[in-house]
């Protein structure tokens, strides 16, 4: 199928940039936010975040946002897709929450093939060209293991999803160390002259760091408990972190007030087949 045969090569890019945009947003409204802005900036053809009504971008801790280029080829003989290298990483290392969309065929032949960042940077289909003046990335479409990447709906938005996750974690755990933990290796007079001390207050100072190293899952545990729609699952999470000793006196009473407000609900109303 090619409408455009002997057209202007004009029109069929523009015919293909409105397909491979359309098909990406149809893909990503299941499970994101599509967001708008009036300018293509950074190589977002689509902007996303996560459907969560509690979220606030204007709030303290906004969410974190992905970036999706699209693309649409007729068919892998159409040759080769350009990436700008600014869109994909930064200070050679890649991106997080860029991704690539490559559609190709047409209705009932139509196939998907999705990339990250660090797919398209550390997997090699950048290396071979890359043109130092424009700085723009060359991804062939031929290479041996591109079938790797073509992916069904269901795994791309997972993909997205998990990706998003670790950003989301990452930039909880940034803030935490940046805002609250840094070792401080300026130790005050007079224990500055003191080897022993200056060693064990060393020691006990990497100690502390390498443990909040250890906080992601209780980042990621507490922020489902902020945006958690189910007090049962609320009870669950905190109980758990309780459980562990990995929150402190403060959310005892107010976890134990959720347990017996909910015990009495499930006595008054019968409900305890809730899940728990």
């Amino acid at each position: 199928m090619d409408d455009f045969a002997g057209y202007e090569s004009w029109m069929r890019s523009n015919d293909n940039g409105v397909i491979g945009e359309a098909r990406t947003k149809a893909l990503l409204l299941d499970r994101f936010w599509v967001l708008e802005r009036s300018i293509d900036a950074e190589g977002a053809d689509h902007i996303i975040q996560r459907k969560n009504p509690k979220s606030s971008l204007l709030g303290p801790i906004p969410p974190r946002l992905g970036f999706i280029q699209s693309k649409f080829r007729m068919n892998f003989e159409s040759g080769k897709v350009e990436i700008k290298m600014d869109y994909l990483c930064s200070d050679n290392k890649p991106k997080p929450g860029f991704f690539l969309a490559i559609h190709t065929g047409y209705e009932n032949e139509k196939e998907i093939y999705f990339f990250t960042s660090t797919e398209l940077y550390d997997d090699h289909f950048l290396d071979s060209e890359f043109d130092y003046i424009k700085k723009i990335f060359t991804l062939s479409l031929n290479s041996k293991n591109i079938e790797n990447y073509r992916r069904n709906p269901s795994e791309i938005l997972n993909i997205i999803t998990r990706e998003m996750d670790a950003i989301e974690i990452k930039f909880l755990y940034d803030i935490v160390q940046s805002k609250y933990i840094q070792i401080n290796r300026n130790i005050d007079e007079p224990y500055h002259n003191d080897e022993d001390v200056m060693k064990s207050a060393s020691s006990v100072q990497s100690h502390a760091l390498e443990m909040l190293g250890k906080y992601d899952d209780i980042l990621a545990n507490l922020r489902e408990v902020i945006i958690s729609s189910n007090p049962k699952h609320i009870r669950a999470l905190v109980g758990e972190l309780l459980e562990n000793g990995l929150l402190d006196n403060s959310m005892e009473s107010p976890y134990y007030d959720l347990d017996s407000s909910l015990e009495n609900f499930d006595k008054t109303y019968n409900w305890s087949s809730v899940h728990r």
